[in-house]
């Protein structure tokens, strides 16, 4: 039975990534479709005139979209688990012997692979968008040019560099990628927990997971500052214990998130 646990956990995985396949389909092009809209959009308006892509990126507010977004993905994820006889989430998974944890393994493997998907989407996106937003750009402003005003300035690789969304999905020192790590994983298992629940059980489980993002939003934040500090600013200034506390805001209640959903399993409820 131990030797066919990993093999279940990840069929598990695939069935219920296959019943949200059409969820998962519509929200990526949803999404898609929104981002490009915004950006043209935004690029063609006078008052942007000269706003490189980056800062277009920014004033679109895709940096919200792509929390939504994140989100609603995570929870498009875990919809098989209300999806009745369709999924693995019966009397059968409940009270056959066997391990508990499988389910919400299979769980947290799916939406580690949606949420990696997500940020690999997003990442597509802003290589790919490049080209047309910045033709709109130049196009407004040569339509302009009664007006002394300069060309947006920087290639991609700039307007990589001054999105700040953008650093934290693509670092470029070994502490961003552990920080990336640890926040695509947390937040992967709360993904993956919290709709095992059932009940009135699923809105603490869903309060369980705040103090998670909030983690998860801090510790890029903090990773970026002691990458750029020197060791005198970081030493004087507690980025470390910040960095730490941080760590253990976001992975904690993931852990006991875990073992609460486990629980669940084995009593039955």
């Amino acid at each position: 039975m131990a030797r066919n646990i990993p093999l279940k956990a990840l069929s598990i995985a695939a069935w219920h990534g296959w019943l949200a396949r059409r969820g998962l389909a519509a929200l990526f092009g949803v999404y898609t479709a929104q981002q490009l809209v915004l950006l043209l959009a935004a690029a063609a308006l006078p008052a942007n005139l000269g706003c490189g892509y980056a800062a277009l990126f920014l004033r679109t507010g895709q940096v919200i979209f792509f929390l939504l977004g994140g989100v609603a993905a995570l929870g498009l994820a875990s919809a098989a688990l209300w999806s009745g006889g369709r999924s693995e989430v019966g009397i059968g998974l409940r009270t056959l012997p066997g391990a508990r944890w499988k389910l919400p393994a299979g769980q947290t493997l799916l939406c580690a692979a949606v949420a990696v998907g997500f940020v690999a989407w997003q990442l597509l996106l802003y290589f790919a968008f490049y080209p047309p937003v910045a033709a709109v750009s130049t196009w407004r402003l040569l339509a302009s040019l009664e007006t002394p005003l300069a060309l947006p300035t920087g290639g991609l690789y700039e307007q990589l560099a001054q999105n700040p969304l953008l650093q934290v999905l693509l670092p470029t020192y070994p502490l961003g990628w552990a920080a990336l790590a640890i926040d695509l994983a947390a937040l992967a298992v709360q993904g993956g927990c919290i709709f095992i629940h059932r009940g009135w059980r699923r809105l603490p489980a869903a309060l369980l997971a705040l103090p998670t993002a909030v983690g998860a939003l801090a510790l890029p934040i903090l990773a970026g500052m002691i990458q750029l500090r020197t060791a005198e600013e970081i030493r004087t200034r507690y980025f470390w214990p910040f960095f730490f506390v941080a760590v253990a805001l976001t992975v904690l209640p993931a852990a006991v998130q875990w073992v609460w959903a486990v629980r669940e399993l084995k009593t039955g409820r």
